[in-house]
């Protein structure tokens, strides 16, 4: 699962030191655990920051793509945080808690087309009203 973390017209996306493209932040969700109680665990895991209010689902997407020689299917649960008094909101280029290689960078969302996100559905999740089933081949 993943979450599309955000304050006002911010969104905050993780990007591994060694690639070259963006990404939610996010995880795996432990046996036994539901996706929205492991989100928020991945949430205080990776950034420190406990959430209170319950994070909102708005997509499930279906990945198929290639990667490092193999053919990956991946299914992601999304969902949306609006932040707002939080000591995240004034960092900016900072390390992953839980992972040395991670950097995290809060991006204006009109300027997502700027950099490249992955997965693609990264840059309609600004101009998203409603929950949405995402397929991607």
């Amino acid at each position: 699962m993943a979450i599309w973390l955000t304050h006002n017209n911010l969104v905050l996306l993780q990007k591994n030191k060694n690639l070259s493209f963006w990404n939610l932040p996010g995880g795996r969700a432990k046996f036994g655990e539901n996706t929205q109680e492991a989100i928020k665990r991945e949430l205080f895991e990776e950034l420190g920051y406990e959430s209170f209010e319950e994070p909102e689902l708005i997509c499930v997407l279906e990945n198929f793509f290639h990667w490092m020689d193999k053919n990956v299917q991946e299914h992601t649960f999304i969902y949306k945080l609006e932040i707002n008094n939080c000591s995240l909101i004034n960092e900016q280029d900072f390390l992953t808690k839980d992972k040395v290689d991670e950097i995290n960078h809060w991006f204006n969302m009109d300027e997502l087309y700027k950099i490249e996100c992955k997965p693609s559905v990264i840059y309609s999740l600004p101009n998203l009203k409603n929950f949405n089933h995402v397929i991607i081949s």
